[in-house]
């Protein structure tokens, strides 16, 4: 299921992609980062941008976190700015409970 939803954010639909970032960010599957970030960077819609940023939060790591970095500061939605914001917050957040 995951590949099948890796591939459906390439639809031409917004609201297959955006549900397709969520799901992928709920299954916590490896394989679904570097999609979700190349989603996160160049999606066309902001809604799926932004659903691509919560999601990444999910996973973590350095990669997930550098993509994060950069969205908060340079996309040109507000909104996707903000949920990037969020989820370096969240992923902060998850750190220190490992850390505990």
């Amino acid at each position: 299921m995951v590949l099948l939803k890796i591939g459906e954010l390439h639809s031409e639909d917004n609201d297959v992609r955006e549900d397709a970032a969520k799901y992928l960010g709920e299954s916590r599957d490896a394989r679904a980062i570097r999609p979700l970030i190349e989603c996160l960077q160049h999606d066309r819609k902001d809604d799926v941008r932004e659903e691509a940023a919560r999601a990444l939060a999910r996973f973590g790591g350095p990669e997930a976190e550098r993509a994060l970095t950069i969205a908060s500061t340079s996309d040109p939605d507000d909104d996707v700015r903000r949920a990037a914001s969020k989820s370096l917050g969240r992923m902060a957040r998850q750190s220190i409970k490992t850390v505990r």
